[in-house]
């Protein structure tokens, strides 16, 4: 059992499967989708921040979402193997991360 406390307070079980039951989820299942995913989202990010709205100050969360690109850049080789752990890995870095970045729209 994994808990995490989404933005909004609500905790989830980042092991359980129903955790991924959403559609968008269904797309994403092998490692190296995971990861192009969690990549594309995180530069979205960045350019959000730094060129869409430079005007506001992101300060932590700008940091936040940088520990999330060290983490994916770190990670990218170590955790490539197509491994359902290393999915599951993938999954919750990623869920953590859009939880993080939601209020980005």
């Amino acid at each position: 059992m994994d808990q995490f406390r989404t933005a909004h307070g609500e905790t989830v079980d980042l092991d359980d499967p129903e955790t991924y039951r959403a559609e968008h989820w269904q797309i994403y299942e092998k490692v190296s989708d995971l990861r192009s995913y969690l990549w594309g989202e995180i530069g979205k990010s960045f350019v959000y921040m730094d060129f869409m709205h430079p005007h506001i100050d992101w300060g932590k969360q700008r940091e936040r979402v940088g520990r999330f690109a060290f983490i994916l850049a770190h990670e990218f080789h170590n955790r490539h193997d197509d491994t359902e752990e290393n999915r599951l890995w993938w999954r919750k870095l990623t869920y953590k991360f859009l939880d993080e970045v939601e209020n980005q729209c």
